[in-house]
Protein backbone atom coordinates (compact mmCIF):
# COMPACT_ATOMS: atom_id res chain seq x y z
CA UNK A 1 0.00 0.00 0.00
CA UNK A 2 1.33 3.61 -0.96
CA UNK A 3 0.71 6.33 1.59
CA UNK A 4 0.68 8.90 -1.26
CA UNK A 5 0.09 9.02 -4.99
CA UNK A 6 1.27 11.62 -7.33
CA UNK A 7 -1.84 13.69 -6.95
CA UNK A 8 -0.73 13.94 -3.45
CA UNK A 9 1.61 16.85 -4.50
CA UNK A 10 -1.44 18.84 -5.42
CA UNK A 11 -2.88 18.04 -2.19
CA UNK A 12 -0.21 19.11 0.09
CA UNK A 13 0.08 22.09 -2.02
CA UNK A 14 -3.44 22.94 -1.31
CA UNK A 15 -3.06 21.94 2.51
CA UNK A 16 -0.41 24.47 2.60
CA UNK A 17 -1.93 26.74 0.90
CA UNK A 18 -4.81 26.85 3.10
CA UNK A 19 -3.17 26.15 6.11
CA UNK A 20 -0.91 29.40 5.17
CA UNK A 21 -4.11 31.73 4.91
CA UNK A 22 -5.28 30.15 7.75
CA UNK A 23 -2.02 31.42 9.92
CA UNK A 24 -1.29 34.34 7.94
CA UNK A 25 -4.75 35.87 8.51
CA UNK A 26 -5.03 35.31 11.98
CA UNK A 27 -5.97 37.50 14.63
CA UNK A 28 -2.70 36.72 15.87
CA UNK A 29 -0.88 38.34 13.63
CA UNK A 30 0.67 37.82 9.79
CA UNK A 31 3.03 35.26 9.94
CA UNK A 32 5.89 35.03 6.79
CA UNK A 33 5.83 31.97 4.66
CA UNK A 34 8.86 31.55 5.54
CA UNK A 35 8.19 30.62 8.70
CA UNK A 36 5.54 28.63 8.31
CA UNK A 37 7.68 26.84 5.75
CA UNK A 38 9.84 25.88 9.03
CA UNK A 39 7.44 24.35 10.80
CA UNK A 40 6.13 21.33 8.67
CA UNK A 41 7.40 17.89 8.74
CA UNK A 42 6.66 15.99 5.32
CA UNK A 43 8.07 12.46 4.31
CA UNK A 44 11.37 11.93 2.54
CA UNK A 45 11.27 12.72 -1.01
CA UNK A 46 8.74 15.33 -0.55
CA UNK A 47 8.79 18.84 -0.58
CA UNK A 48 6.55 21.97 0.49
CA UNK A 49 6.41 25.18 -1.55
CA UNK A 50 3.97 27.99 -1.42
CA UNK A 51 0.86 27.48 -4.09
CA UNK A 52 -1.06 30.65 -2.72
CA UNK A 53 -1.08 32.91 -0.50
CA UNK A 54 -3.29 35.29 1.44
CA UNK A 55 -3.51 37.70 -1.07
CA UNK A 56 -4.85 35.28 -3.44
CA UNK A 57 -6.58 33.24 -0.82
CA UNK A 58 -8.94 35.06 2.12
CA UNK A 59 -10.73 32.53 4.34
CA UNK A 60 -10.54 29.23 2.66
CA UNK A 61 -12.80 26.60 3.84
CA UNK A 62 -12.96 23.82 0.98
CA UNK A 63 -11.15 23.39 -1.90
CA UNK A 64 -11.46 20.68 -4.83
CA UNK A 65 -9.63 20.37 -8.10
CA UNK A 66 -10.76 20.07 -11.94
CA UNK A 67 -9.63 18.29 -14.91
CA UNK A 68 -7.20 20.95 -16.27
CA UNK A 69 -5.92 21.11 -12.38
CA UNK A 70 -7.22 24.24 -11.54
CA UNK A 71 -8.37 24.63 -7.86
CA UNK A 72 -11.56 26.15 -6.92
CA UNK A 73 -11.86 27.30 -3.37
CA UNK A 74 -15.01 28.08 -1.44
CA UNK A 75 -14.17 31.19 0.89
CA UNK A 76 -16.19 32.48 4.25
CA UNK A 77 -16.58 35.97 4.23
CA UNK A 78 -14.31 36.23 7.46
CA UNK A 79 -17.61 36.66 9.70
CA UNK A 80 -19.71 35.12 11.53
CA UNK A 81 -20.99 32.48 9.50
CA UNK A 82 -23.66 30.62 11.34
CA UNK A 83 -25.48 34.40 11.79
CA UNK A 84 -25.17 34.63 8.30
CA UNK A 85 -26.70 31.61 7.53
CA UNK A 86 -29.54 31.91 9.77
CA UNK A 87 -29.92 35.21 7.99
CA UNK A 88 -29.29 33.24 4.45
CA UNK A 89 -26.82 36.36 3.82
CA UNK A 90 -24.95 35.86 0.83
CA UNK A 91 -21.65 37.06 1.86
CA UNK A 92 -19.15 33.98 0.70
CA UNK A 93 -17.78 33.28 -3.09
CA UNK A 94 -16.03 30.56 -4.43
CA UNK A 95 -12.95 31.62 -6.25
CA UNK A 96 -11.17 29.40 -9.05
CA UNK A 97 -6.98 29.05 -8.79
CA UNK A 98 -5.01 28.84 -11.67
CA UNK A 99 -1.42 28.08 -12.35
CA UNK A 100 -1.10 29.34 -16.04
CA UNK A 101 2.79 28.54 -16.32
CA UNK A 102 2.58 25.21 -14.36
CA UNK A 103 5.48 26.19 -11.86
CA UNK A 104 3.82 24.88 -9.17
CA UNK A 105 2.36 28.16 -7.51
CA UNK A 106 -1.39 29.62 -8.52
CA UNK A 107 -0.84 32.83 -10.58
CA UNK A 108 -4.41 33.66 -11.57
CA UNK A 109 -7.37 33.91 -9.36
CA UNK A 110 -11.11 34.50 -10.53
CA UNK A 111 -14.46 34.74 -8.57
CA UNK A 112 -16.02 31.97 -10.17
CA UNK A 113 -19.24 32.17 -8.42
CA UNK A 114 -20.32 34.73 -5.72
CA UNK A 115 -23.61 35.80 -3.09
CA UNK A 116 -22.84 31.91 -1.97
CA UNK A 117 -24.58 31.45 1.87
CA UNK A 118 -22.23 28.97 3.98
CA UNK A 119 -20.10 26.83 1.40
CA UNK A 120 -19.93 23.36 3.10
CA UNK A 121 -18.24 21.68 0.66
CA UNK A 122 -17.20 21.98 -3.27
CA UNK A 123 -16.89 18.61 -5.47
CA UNK A 124 -15.64 18.26 -9.23
CA UNK A 125 -17.41 15.60 -11.61
CA UNK A 126 -18.11 15.50 -15.37
CA UNK A 127 -17.54 18.79 -15.80
CA UNK A 128 -19.26 20.78 -13.35
CA UNK A 129 -18.72 22.07 -9.83
CA UNK A 130 -21.11 20.88 -7.11
CA UNK A 131 -21.73 23.08 -4.21
CA UNK A 132 -22.93 22.06 -0.90
CA UNK A 133 -25.03 25.85 -0.19
CA UNK A 134 -27.54 25.45 2.69
CA UNK A 135 -29.94 24.66 2.39
CA UNK A 136 -29.51 24.01 -1.34
CA UNK A 137 -27.29 21.92 -3.54
CA UNK A 138 -26.06 23.89 -6.43
CA UNK A 139 -24.46 22.90 -9.87
CA UNK A 140 -22.32 25.09 -11.33
CA UNK A 141 -21.90 24.27 -14.94
CA UNK A 142 -19.86 27.23 -17.45
CA UNK A 143 -21.08 27.40 -20.79
CA UNK A 144 -18.66 27.96 -23.55
CA UNK A 145 -20.62 31.25 -24.57
CA UNK A 146 -20.24 32.62 -21.17
CA UNK A 147 -17.16 32.02 -19.43
CA UNK A 148 -16.63 33.08 -16.05
CA UNK A 149 -20.52 33.13 -15.49
CA UNK A 150 -21.40 29.97 -14.43
CA UNK A 151 -25.06 29.20 -14.67
CA UNK A 152 -26.35 27.91 -11.19
CA UNK A 153 -28.75 25.39 -10.92
CA UNK A 154 -30.21 24.12 -7.74
CA UNK A 155 -30.53 20.00 -7.64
Amino acid sequence: MRLFRPASLRWIHWCYAVWWCAVGTSSAGAVSPEAVLQTLVVPPGFQVTLAAAPDVVRFPMFACFDDQGRLYVAESSGTDLYAGLQKLSRDCRVIRLEDTDRDGVFDRSDVFVKDVTFPMGLAWRGGRLYLADPPDLVVLTEEPASPGRPRREVV
